[in-house]
């Protein structure tokens, strides 16, 4: 989330044990911290629900390499190396991975072919991964 107050709100409202943090998924010290934090509070891993995404809407040929890597890294990047780091924690107690993508990685509009090729990569990711775990 980009405004962490709502999230933080519902620490003292929880039933159970909540914590609110922000993590930028699309680094590596980012995506440490929020698995880190997850084991810290809850003591194990249950699933991992993979739902982010940012996106550029212009023509191809304006993109610039920046901005395909930081698009690439959010949309793709984060779901992937998440589900690598969780992996280990969640198969020890039988747990799941949750990819949340877009009707764009399955059909073409207007909306950035980054953010198309980061979606279907996300869904071919998740029909992999279900055959290989």
């Amino acid at each position: 989330a980009r405004d962490i107050q709502p999230l933080a709100d519902l620490e003292t409202t929880s039933s159970g044990p909540l914590k609110a943090i922000i993590a930028d998924v699309s680094t590596a010290d980012g995506r440490a911290a929020a698995i880190r934090t997850a084991l810290d509070v809850h003591g194990r891993l249950d699933i991992l629900v993979n739902n982010v995404g940012t996106n550029l809407r212009k023509a191809s040929t304006d993109y610039t390499e920046e901005e395909y890597d930081e698009l690439c890294a959010t949309n793709q990047g984060s779901a992937f190396h998440l589900s690598r780091y969780a992996f280990p924690h969640l198969a020890r107690v039988g747990g799941c991975v949750v990819n949340i993508s877009s009707i764009s990685g399955q059909t073409s509009d207007n909306t950035g072919v980054v953010y198309h090729m980061n979606k279907a990569a996300m869904d071919h990711m998740t029909r992999y991964l279900a055959c290989e775990w």
